[in-house]
């Protein structure tokens, strides 16, 4: 099982400024947001410790990930990439 926590790279709310804490802390994302270039996953694949981490989608939009390779993220939910 794999599962995901996202660092937006962009804030959710439009009054919303970035704190030292956004960086480091998963931030509660809707169901329907989307992946762009610059979010951070943190990925966890349960019984796989080597395999999960802190990822970044890059500039083409996608993320790359051991084992697995390159993957398509912008665009996607949260749900849909995992």
């Amino acid at each position: 099982m794999i599962a995901l926590a996202v660092m937006t790279a962009q804030p959710q709310f439009a009054s919303a400024e970035p704190s030292k804490t956004a960086a480091t802390a998963p931030l509660p994302v809707d169901a329907s947001y989307t992946l762009d270039s610059g979010d951070k996953l943190r990925v966890i694949v349960f019984g796989e410790a080597d395999l999960g981490g802190e990822f970044v989608v890059d500039d083409t939009g996608f993320v790359r990930l051991p084992l697995v390779g390159q993957i398509a993220a912008t665009g996607r939910t949260v749900r849909q990439l995992e």
